[in-house]
């Protein structure tokens, strides 16, 4: 017969297990599979809206200074929590500038079934229109509000040498915005970064969702 204190501590591990986060890579939703890397809007294309979304704590990254000036990003940070179902693991999901960037399991779920996706909110003008050094005003005017705006600052600060220490002063933060347009599964995603009332970039990402 197998040792009945074995049995028990093999059950408080599995318990244990099922009750404290773990890491994973990938959600497995309605819509498809979404991945640590993958953009906010594959999540909520493939996944529909959060159970519950939160803002976590930003992440402040270290000046990087060159010709005595520093410039760090001031990010802030999504956490949003599926609750897949009763058979299902809950899991919390980070996104850091517009992107997935790590996923947690949690215990199962409580919903009686998973809620359906929504469709994000697909663009009719030309993706042309969508080109760097136009105004923000006119992006809006033109393409209308996009599918999923995320935001972040930067900041850049003087840098000065005091009693041995480094210290960054004068610092001055401009806010950056990434807004992603999706033109439907026949066109690519735009990602549109935009500074100072201006596109500075526009890059293109997979084929979209919207309807």
């Amino acid at each position: 017969m197998p040792d009945c204190s074995v049995s028990r501590l093999l059950a408080a591990l599995l318990l244990a297990a099922a009750a404290s986060p773990a890491r994973a890579d990938s959600i497995r939703c309605a819509g498809g599979i979404v991945s640590t890397g993958d953009s906010k809007l594959d999540l909520l294309a493939k996944c529909g809206r959060p159970s519950l979304a939160e803002d976590g704590a930003a992440e402040k990254g270290t000046f990087a200074v060159r010709g005595g000036v520093g410039r760090r990003v001031v990010t802030p940070v999504d956490v949003w929590t599926y609750d897949l179902g009763r058979n299902r693991f809950v899991q919390l999901v980070r996104i850091v500038k517009g992107k997935v960037a790590s996923i947690e399991r949690g215990s199962y779920g409580y919903a009686d079934e998973q809620r359906w996706r929504e469709r994000p909110r697909r663009s009719t003008c030309d993706p042309a229109a969508l080109a760097e050094g136009k105004l923000k005003l006119e992006i809006l005017a033109r393409c209308g509000e996009p599918a999923v705006v995320d935001e972040w600052q930067e900041e850049t600060a003087a840098v000065r040498q005091m009693e041995g220490e480094t210290v960054y002063a004068d610092v001055v933060a401009r806010t950056i915005a990434l807004w992603t347009y999706d033109f439907g599964p026949n066109q690519l995603v735009r990602f549109v970064r935009i500074e100072d009332g201006k596109v500075s970039r526009v890059e293109t990402g997979g084929y979209g969702y919207g309807e």
